[in-house]
């Protein structure tokens, strides 16, 4: 029986192996598009949310006043702030005309905060194009060069790119590591351009929409309640007919995800639950098939018999590791070397957000951003479902 275990979990890590490489094979980059010969530049409407951002806002900002493209302006939502981000956007945009502050005071019934912001700002984009981004991603000087070119060779209505991640700590570096890979697992990229299939992907760090597909839609009003507010974006876009594409910003476009572990526990709290749809039976599933994966995989083989099954265990853990550690590295900008801990967050990750989910129903919502919101409406007006997605429904 432990033998046959054992070769279960060699087989889980040759297909994991797999689809790393078939994810690496469809990736492309930011990093490679070329720009140059005679272009129009369309007016790009770059919408910065910010809810008590002091820390990151100057820098990010000033990161967008040097980008080199010659037609763009800035909206920075200051979003009910209670520190000086207010101040610190006002201040820039006395420096520089295409930077303009809109102050939220407070939020309407029946609207997530960062949602109404995003609404907001697209309402008053008079750009062609409008990109979505956060208060802490940096961007490469040329980066919304290359974006419209691609967008505009490959006719596209929308185009999410996933930055470079900064981990201030190994821990968390470990952590993050984890739950970026688990995307090469599931997504199959060469669907996202394709009509005949769901699937696609919303970045919140860059998530840039033709402004009259955001205005087809509706801009955010139909899902001004959906947590994971980048992805429920590029769906509702390709639902409507929209033609969405996606590249890894590596090297282009960095951000420091969460400044250290408890934070990214924290910010799992919000949105960990609503990945599932709010279904606790599809968690349990996705935990319990996480563990019995781990088991096979790395505890089975310490008590294997047969020579043979060990070798070809041996053999699938290497290529895991290996393929793992490329795919960090080319992907992400992480160092390969976290590949050597995802066996040990393979167990972990499941846990947290089983936490997310308890805390989620004892307390009947979640908070975010200093509002409650019950889960009951959060469950009622849901249009995204990330797992539906995936599974094609």
């Amino acid at each position: 029986m432990i033998n046959a275990v054992t070769f279960l979990g060699a087989v889980i890590l040759l297909f994991l192996t797999y689809r790393i490489f078939f994810f690496l094979k469809q990736l492309k980059y930011l990093k490679d598009v070329n720009y140059g010969g005679a272009r129009r530049w369309p007016l790009v409407s770059l919408v910065i949310p910010a809810c008590n951002e002091q820390d990151t806002i100057q820098a990010a900002l000033e990161s967008l006043l040097k980008l080199n493209y010659p037609n763009y302006e800035i909206i920075a939502i200051n979003d009910r702030s209670t520190d000086e981000t207010g101040e610190i956007i006002r201040k820039l945009s006395l420096e520089d005309s295409r930077l303009k502050l809109v102050t939220i005071e407070e939020l309407p019934v029946g609207w997530l905060g960062k949602l109404n912001a995003l609404h907001v700002g697209a309402k008053m984009a008079q750009g062609e194009w409008i990109l979505f981004s956060d208060a802490d991603v940096h961007y490469s000087v040329d980066a919304l060069k290359k974006a419209v070119s691609y967008a505009e060779d490959r006719q596209a209505d929308f185009l999410a790119v996933s930055p470079s991640v900064t981990a201030p700590t190994k821990l968390l570096g470990a952590f993050l590591c984890q739950f970026m890979q688990q995307g090469s697992y599931t997504l199959n990229l060469n669907r996202i351009e394709d009509a005949k299939f769901s699937e696609t992907i919303g970045i919140g760090a860059f998530n840039m929409a033709r402004r009259e597909w955001v205005e087809k839609i509706g801009g955010f009003q139909d899902i001004r309640l959906d947590v994971i507010d980048d992805g429920a974006l590029a769906w509702k876009i390709k639902k409507a007919g929209g033609k969405t594409t996606f590249l890894s910003g590596v090297n282009e476009l960095n951000l420091e995800w969460y400044k250290n572990f408890p934070a990214l526990v924290r910010g799992l709290e919000k949105n960990a639950f609503a990945i599932f749809g709010y279904s606790l039976p599809r968690m349990l599933t996705f935990t319990v098939a996480n563990w019995v994966g781990f088991c096979a995989a790395f505890i089975a083989p310490f008590y294997s018999t047969s020579e043979l099954i060990l070798d070809f265990h041996l053999l699938s853990l290497v290529s895991f590791l290996l393929m793992s550690g490329v795919s960090l590295q080319v992907g992400s900008g992480m160092s390969g070397l976290y590949a050597f801990t995802l066996p040990l967050t393979w167990v972990f990750v499941p846990l947290i957000s089983l936490r997310a989910a308890f805390l989620n129903l004892k307390a009947g919502g979640i908070s975010w951003r200093g509002t409650f919101y019950p889960l009951f409406l959060i469950r009622r007006e849901q249009k995204f479902n990330a797992i539906d997605m995936w599974l094609g429904k």
